[in-house]
């Protein structure tokens, strides 16, 4: 997916567009479930983090600002949601 792409569907999704959202999870999930598979080591953590990160996504998209939007790169939506909540 190219950045302007993304950026569309995460506007979109902001606004409550839920196709636009399950558009990001298809283009995302395996993504994130493989980069905390290589992070964690264990298929049921990796798989709690993909179902954690998205339900987050899901509840907290629509306080995401446009600036943080329009930085992200490659596959930075999944990992903006499970960084996020570190800071």
């Amino acid at each position: 997916m190219d950045k302007n792409t993304m950026q569309s569907l995460t506007e979109k999704a902001k606004s409550g567009d839920k196709a636009a959202f399950e558009e990001l999870y298809q283009e995302y999930r395996n993504k994130l479930y493989f980069f905390a598979y290589k992070n964690t080591g264990t298929k049921e953590a990796a798989e709690d983090i993909v179902s954690e990160t998205f339900l987050t996504a899901m509840e907290k998209i629509s306080t995401l600002k446009s600036s943080e939007v329009m930085g992200c790169r490659f596959s930075c939506f999944p990992r903006y949601w499970v960084i996020r909540p570190l800071l």
